[in-house]
């Protein structure tokens, strides 16, 4: 929170420490990725992941459908629904065009909102003045401490307290706008062992 305020640059990447880039993708791979991303978020997305090439997070991730609760009513029981938007067949799903659309083509992004997704850090890009400054509205309550950043700042000495918060607190029900690179630019690499 504190660094957001004080620094100058218009975006910022999060990583968790056991993400590393693919040395394999060339600089023209890279930008083209990172230019898709800011143009995403210049057009209203607030989150953009950008997936690990190995690994969706961590083994307990669902894939292609399995485990997906697509029939829920609340954004607990749809957080890991997002995973299904990275196959092939994303748009079989039931009532995709509803959910998910494919927003750009080269590089291959596609774009839903927090309906169907946990929060995680697991490679994102912000716009450091959307955190700081909007807030998300449309839930049955206010959000919590107004915008992402304040909230992030309430959880600070908990270390998993911001994504277990926002689950309990149901970010799903605001829809806030999120967009996924598909072939992603990043190593998930476990380094604690």
């Amino acid at each position: 929170y504190y660094a957001m305020q004080e620094m100058t640059s218009d975006y910022i990447i999060f990583l968790e420490k056991d993400f590393m880039a693919d040395y394999t993708l060339g600089k023209e791979h890279f930008m083209k990725e990172l230019l898709a991303g800011v143009s995403l978020l210049e057009s209203g997305a607030w989150i953009i992941r950008l997936r690990s090439r190995t690994q969706q997070g961590c083994d307990s991730f669902k894939i292609c459908g399995k485990g997906a609760n697509w029939g829920a009513r609340h954004g607990p029981a749809r957080k890991k629904n997002h995973w299904s938007f990275y196959c092939d067949n994303f748009n079989s799903l039931p009532n995709a065009e509803n959910m998910v659309a494919q927003c750009l083509d080269v590089p291959k992004y596609r774009c839903h909102t927090s309906y169907d997704t946990n929060w995680s850090l697991n490679a994102v890009m912000v716009k450091r003045e959307v955190m700081l400054n909007s807030e998300p509205k449309g839930g049955s309550v206010p959000f919590p401490h107004r915008t992402l950043a304040n909230f992030g700042l309430s959880t600070y000495d908990a270390q998993d307290g911001f994504e277990r918060l926002m689950i309990e607190k149901d970010w799903g029900q605001y829809k806030i706008p999120v967009c996924i690179s598909v072939d992603g630019i990043f190593y998930h690499a476990e380094v604690d062992g």
